[in-house]
């Protein structure tokens, strides 16, 4: 999830927003290597909750709508390399 660290002097994401982040477990952004808010995880339980924290920051953080087109990048790595894979969604739709 972006943050405010990465965007120069926009502001994306309000106090409260961040709050709202970071009580739903998203680990917080820091300057250098890692200036996103994230969750990791590396087993199908935590995929899944990945899946379901990124809609609710979606709808609930982002004040997303569901006709509005969303760009998600997943980024998968190890300490040698990060790889990104992005997906270009219509209009956003979880269930």
């Amino acid at each position: 999830m972006i943050s405010n660290l990465n965007i120069g002097d926009a502001v994306a994401l309000s106090s409260e927003d961040e709050e709202r982040l970071r009580s739903a477990g998203w680990s917080e952004p820091s300057p250098g290597p890692k200036p996103n808010w994230r969750y990791e995880a590396d087993d199908p339980a935590g995929l899944m909750k990945i899946v379901s924290m990124s809609r609710d920051v979606v709808y609930d953080v982002l004040r997303e709508r569901d006709a509005n087109a969303v760009s998600v990048r997943i980024f998968e790595g190890d300490t040698q390399r990060v790889r990104a894979r992005i997906f270009e969604a219509g209009p956003v739709s979880f269930t």
